[in-house]
C-alpha cells in the first residue's frame, strides 16, 4: 500500500522495481514496509538533492534497527512514495494516528520498528517536492518557521510518548542554531536553541551531547557534497527520468 501525495512524483521503474525486490524476500509477508532512497525536487522540478542512508539493500530486524537507524541518521518510516507498506502489518498495529498530525509518521515508526522487519532499498525510486503547502494554490511555497517548529514539535512528541531516546535528533537543533550564529542569522539560531533546550535531557553539555554535534557536522557535510554532485548530474526531474544512475 502506498500513499503518494499529489504533487510528488515516482521514477519510471518504481512498479517494476519494487516487484522484483519485493519478490525476492522470502519472509515478505512479515516485513513490515519497504523503503527506498530518492530525490528532492523543487516546486519548479529543480534536483535539490539524493536522501540515501543506506548504501546496499537491507533487511532490518528488530531489535536492533532502532540502533542501525539512529546511527545513520534515519529516524522514520516516511509517508508517501517512499515506503510501501504492508497492508496486513497496518491492520495488526493501528493506521496513523492524525493527533501527531505530519508526525504520524513517526509514531507509525516507533510501533512498528520493535516488531516487524523493514526492507530499506538502496535504489532510488522516488521523488520528494520540497515545499510547505500541499495543494493547488498555483505556485508552492517553500517550509516556513512556523510550520517547521510545528513538525519538530509533533515529531518529538511522538517519540516521547513511545519512551523513545530523543538525544540525537534533538541536538540536531543545537547544531542548526550554531550554523545560523555563524552566519549571523540571530533569530533562527535562537528559535533552534529554544527548541533544543525544551526537549533535551539535563546535562547539556555532556560529553555525549559534543558527541552528537561532531557526528551532525561529518553528516551534514557529507549530504552537502552528495548533493552538490547530484545537482551538477541533474538539472531537473525530467532529465533525471530520461537518464537514472544504475
Amino acid at each position: 500500500m502506498v500513499s503518494l501525495h499529489s504533487d510528488d512524483a515516482i521514477l519510471p521503474d518504481y512498479i517494476k522495481t519494487w516487484k522484483e525486490k519485493i519478490s525476492s524476500i522470502k519472509e515478505r509477508n512479515n516485513v513490515g514496509a519497504f523503503i527506498s532512497g530518492g530525490y528532492l525536487i523543487d516546486g519548479e522540478d529543480k534536483v535539490i538533492g539524493l536522501v540515501s542512508n543506506f548504501d546496499k539493500d537491507t533487511l532490518f530486524k528488530p531489535p536492533t534497527t532502532f540502533k542501525k537507524w539512529w546511527k545513520n541518521h534515519f529516524f522514520c518510516v516516511p509517508v508517501t512514495g517512499w515506503s510501501v507498506y504492508n497492508k496486513k502489518i497496518l491492520e495488526e498495529i493501528g493506521y496513523f494516528t492524525p493527533k501527531y498530525r505530519i508526525a504520524a509518521e513517526n509514531e507509525m515508526t516507533v510501533k512498528m520498528l520493535p516488531l516487524y522487519p523493514i526492507f530499506y532499498s538502496a535504489t532510488p525510486l522516488f521523488c520528494f517536492r520540497r515545499h510547505g503547502l500541499q495543494g493547488f494554490e498555483g505556485k508552492p511555497k517553500m517550509f516556513n518557521m512556523k510550520q517547521e517548529i510545528e513538525n519538530f514539535n509533533d515529531s518529538v512528541k511522538a517519540y516521547l510518548d513511545y519512551g523513545v531516546d530523543i538525544k540525537k535528533p534533538v541536538t540536531y537543533m543545537l547544531f542548526l542554531s550554531i550554523a545560523h550564529l555563524l552566519f549571523l542569522k540571530l533569530n533562527k539560531a535562537r528559535i533552534y536553541l529554544g527548541l533544543f533546550l525544551s526537549y533535551y535531557p539535563k546535562n547539556i553539555l555532556s560529553l555525549e551531547t559534543i558527541n552528537y554535534l561532531w557526528d551532525w557536522l561529518k553528516y551534514s557535510i557529507k549530504v552537502e557534497l552528495r548533493n552538490r554532485k547530484i545537482r551538477k548530474i541533474y538539472k531537473s526531474f525530467s532529465s533525471m527520468s530520461m537518464s537514472m544512475p544504475s
